[in-house]
Order: C-alpha cells, then structure tokens, then sequence
C-alpha cells in the first residue's frame, strides 16, 4: 500500500481537481446505455459472435443462422453480465464508471491517460483506486457465461483467460474513447 501511496502521483494518478460523483441517476443512464442497450453492445454482441461462427465455438451450436442468433445472444448476456458486476460493485465502492478524455494534453499523456484508466477510476472523493469492480466485470462475467456455455468449460480457467483478454479489449476502447472525436473531427470535419 506504501508503494501505491508513493508511485500514484508519479504516475499521474493523484486526486483529480474539481471531481464530481456520479449520482444515482447517472449511474443507472451509464449502466443501461453501456450494458444492455446501446449500439456499442449490439455491435460488440455482433461482432463477437461472427468470430465465434467463423471459428465454428461451440461446435454444438452450428453454423446456420440459428447458430449466430444463440452465439450473439450469448455474447449479448455476457456482456449484460460483466456491466451489471462492474456497475452494482462500482456503485456499492462509490467508484465511477465513466471515462474522461483529456484532450488539452500531448498524444503520449493521452495514451498513458488511457491505459491507466483500464486499470484505475475515482472513488467518491476523486482520488485514483484500483477499479476492482471494473476487473470483477471482466473476469467474473465468462466465470458465469461458462454455465450456460455447451461445451461446460471450467469457469476459473474461462475467467482468467477471458478476463485478460477483456482487459486489452478494454484499453483499445479507451484509447478510441479519448482519440476518437479527434479522429472524427479529422476526416468528417465535425
């Protein structure tokens, strides 16, 4: 705890100034939009499951249309599943959910800003923690998929490694989360 204590602020993880909490409303709107239905998680429920038809997992389900639907489904249920860990525990700690960009700063602060926000979020006070309800979500929810899962795979090891898989997943998203609207402000022009 000592060496968090000391390594936070050099890694720019300090209190941040002016912080806000979520309220309780704002919780459920973000819980809602970023869990069960939005068109990020149809469009991640989708994709995922053309990977798992392309890779033909799990056998048992097939490869017609049927096949698709149950993959998306069970994707879309994962998905519903780790928000709803990460969203009851973060509102159980008092820890946010949401990402803020810091578009004043240089393209590698940005980054690091990114890639540190996978792994820490504010509590309350606005003071960096270790976003536990956040990693709760990525490896608890195919933990609890591999029960509906047909080919009954041991929910320690489903969890372990799709949860880390979750946490690269994570930081891809955000690194779009912050360099997106400069992307789009690029090429569109708004």
């Amino acid at each position: 705890m000592l060496f968090l204590t000391i390594a936070l602020p050099v890694l720019g993880l300090a209190q941040i100034q002016d912080y806000t909490p979520m309220t309780a409303n704002q919780r459920w709107n973000d819980y809602v939009s970023g869990s069960l239905l939005s068109t990020s998680v149809a469009f991640r429920s989708l994709a995922s499951a053309a990977i798992s038809q392309i890779n033909k997992e799990p056998l048992r389900w097939g490869q017609g249309s049927r096949g698709y639907f149950e993959r998306a489904g069970s994707h879309w249920a994962r998905f519903a599943v780790q928000g709803t860990i990460h969203s009851g525990l973060a509102a159980a700690l008092g820890h946010d959910t949401r990402y803020f960009r810091e578009p004043e700063n240089s393209g590698w602060h940005r980054t690091g800003h990114a890639l540190r926000r996978t792994l820490f979020t504010q509590n309350r006070e606005g003071h960096t923690v270790f976003d536990v309800s956040q990693m709760a979500g990525l490896y608890g929810a195919p933990m609890v998929s591999s029960l509906w899962h047909p080919n009954r795979f041991n929910p320690f090891t489903q969890g372990v490694h799709a949860g880390t898989f979750g946490i690269a997943v994570q930081a891809g998203s955000n690194l779009f989360k912050e360099f997106g609207p400069d992307l789009k402000h690029a090429v569109l022009g708004k």
